[in-house]
């Protein structure tokens, strides 16, 4: 689930962003998916044809294809739980409700976009596939998300070694009270 809240930040940023903001677990919305392959809650014939493009394009399919129902249901889910919560607070579980109830009342009609969107739009990305025209420009995703792994480690073992040398953190107490000490 982490590889894919990575994608979906990179991929989906609008979805990202709805995500943070309701303080939503990806995995409250994935796990069916990825662990049941949908079989649980879709219709045999849409099911057959999920597990098609899985067997067809080996597991980065089944990223994408979750990628691809966040972009077509996930916005209208939150747009009703928004409207049948009236005020109150927006709770994660409602949005994933809704997602679920129109995912299951629309695949059967929709699992040809669902196919489309999987090999044309986010398979290639998932596998790491240059994209000339992507959501980040030109690259691909794999030396994005090595970009950012790399700065992260950097990040890291800096401040690690900032911890080994005794050096305080410049926003931590002991470092703001002796920049007010040496102020005074």
């Amino acid at each position: 689930v982490n590889i894919l809240s990575v994608l979906v930040s990179y991929l989906l940023p609008e979805v990202h962003v709805l995500l943070d903001e309701l303080n939503m677990p990806l995995h409250i919305l994935a796990t069916d998916h990825l662990l049941t392959l949908s079989a649980r809650t879709w219709p045999f014939l849409a099911v057959a044809r999920l597990w098609d493009v899985v067997l067809m394009d080996g597991s980065p399919a089944l990223l994408a294809s979750f990628l691809a129902l966040l972009n077509m249901y996930f916005k209208e889910a939150v747009s009703l739980a928004r409207q049948e919560d009236r005020g109150n607070t927006l709770q994660p579980a409602d949005v994933a409700t809704h997602f679920r109830d129109i995912m299951c009342l629309n695949i059967a009609r929709d699992i040809d976009e669902l196919v489309q969107q999987t090999r044309r739009r986010f398979l290639p990305l998932v596998r790491g596939e240059p994209s000339k025209e992507g959501p980040r420009g030109s690259g691909n995703f794999l030396t994005w998300f090595r970009l950012q792994s790399e700065s992260e480690l950097e990040l890291s073992e800096q401040q690690q070694s900032q911890q080994e040398q005794g050096t305080p953190k410049p926003n931590s107490p002991p470092a703001a009270a002796a920049a007010a000490a040496a102020a005074a």
